[in-house]
């Protein structure tokens, strides 16, 4: 009956699918209270609409993303930022690559994913690009962005050489119980007097 009466509570949370939306919010917010470059950091859960998980992809993870607004934001900015986070992880194989097919919030041409090696493949732990000025025009944002998201479960994945993201997530997932531990965990809540 609970299920029944339950009614819909409107509130102004957000699930996000990426960094980017919160940004959009902070940067229009602080652009005139602090002098640029404004450089910001944030770590934080991002939802997805993946169709299935996998071993490099889930619907929930932690996005560590930065921004840097600055009338003197570039690609190359993107490539000291991304090499600057992973270079004291030891990694000294750092792939950039110009992204196929960009988000419609970035540049034409700017977007970057940043790939290291696990094992014998590469994992892609990263991404940047420079915010399209119509993005930022419709936050009313006056200087150019670079933006950087960094997925904190696939840098673990190679940190820890773990070829499966879900086994850092959901380690119970490889949990076998037989019938009896089964049952035994299994109690009477109230017995009949």
């Amino acid at each position: 009956p609970e299920v029944k009466e339950l009614k819909p509570v409107p509130t102004n949370l957000t699930l996000r699918s990426h960094m980017t939306a919160g940004w959009f919010i902070t940067l229009a917010e602080v652009q005139h209270k602090y002098p640029t470059p404004i450089k910001l950091f944030s770590i934080d859960r991002v939802f997805r609409r993946e169709q299935k998980e996998d071993e490099s992809r889930v619907r929930s993870h932690h996005s560590a993303s930065c921004v840097v607004m600055d009338d003197e934001v570039s690609i190359d900015m993107g490539r000291e930022v991304a090499e600057s986070l992973l270079s004291p992880f030891g990694f000294n194989e750092i792939h950039i690559r110009k992204k196929p097919v960009s988000s419609r919030y970035y540049k034409d041409g700017s977007e970057h994913e940043v790939f290291i090696k696990l094992g014998n493949e590469m994992v892609e732990v990263a991404d940047f690009g420079i915010y399209s000025s119509r993005a930022l025009e419709s936050y009313k944002i006056r200087k150019p962005v670079m933006n950087l998201g960094l997925g904190v479960e696939r840098l673990a994945m190679v940190v820890e050489d773990v070829h499966d993201i879900r086994t850092l997530l959901y380690p119970w997932r490889e949990w076998v119980l037989s019938d009896e531990e089964i049952a035994s965990m299994i109690s009477i809540a109230v017995k009949p007097s």
